[in-house]
């Protein structure tokens, strides 16, 4: 980008991407164990950054699955634990959170780890983790089910309905 595509995209309006971390620096950070894991993407009249749906089913997908970097369980903890137990001297009530446990806020997300993955692009940033956008479901127990068809939200009851 130099001074006139700046300017020209800055009349245009929208966010500008810079892509400065290699495959190799993601790889390690990722792999620390001192990193936890979740976005700052953002979302916007219909459009976001594709982290934005795609952050936790990469981790899965890829560095769980694919290059077996970490194990289910790391990735689970970098994703909820960890996240939860870094906020909890500023934010106390994250003590209740990334976790299960009686008396804890849980959302549970229920996915298949043979399949999950991210597909969400800049082009199309709300495509929902999976292998075939018309089959998948992604479920969240006390959160929202993101389906073909509709969010169910917090508190309603929902059974797994698979399509035709």
């Amino acid at each position: 980008m130099n001074r006139e595509s700046f300017a020209r995209y800055s009349r245009i309006g929208g966010p500008i991407v810079v892509h400065t971390n290699t495959e190799q620096m993601v790889a390690l950070a990722i792999n620390s164990p001192l990193t936890t894991i979740a976005s700052d993407a953002y979302w916007q009249n219909g459009t976001g950054h594709p982290r934005t749906t795609g952050t936790y089913a990469k981790v899965l997908g890829y560095y769980v699955r694919e290059t077996r970097s970490l194990s289910m369980m790391e990735a689970i903890s970098k994703m909820t634990l960890m996240p939860a137990q870094r906020l909890e001297a500023r934010v106390p009530m994250m003590r209740q959170k990334g976790r299960l446990a009686v008396g804890a806020d849980a959302d549970i997300t229920i996915f298949d780890p043979a399949t999950v993955m991210d597909r969400s692009t800049y082009r199309e940033p709300s495509l929902p983790p999976g292998r075939d956008s018309a089959r998948d479901r992604e479920r969240h127990i006390g959160g929202y089910e993101r389906s073909a068809s509709r969010w169910c939200h917090a508190g309603q009851a929902g059974a797994r309905t698979d399509p035709p």
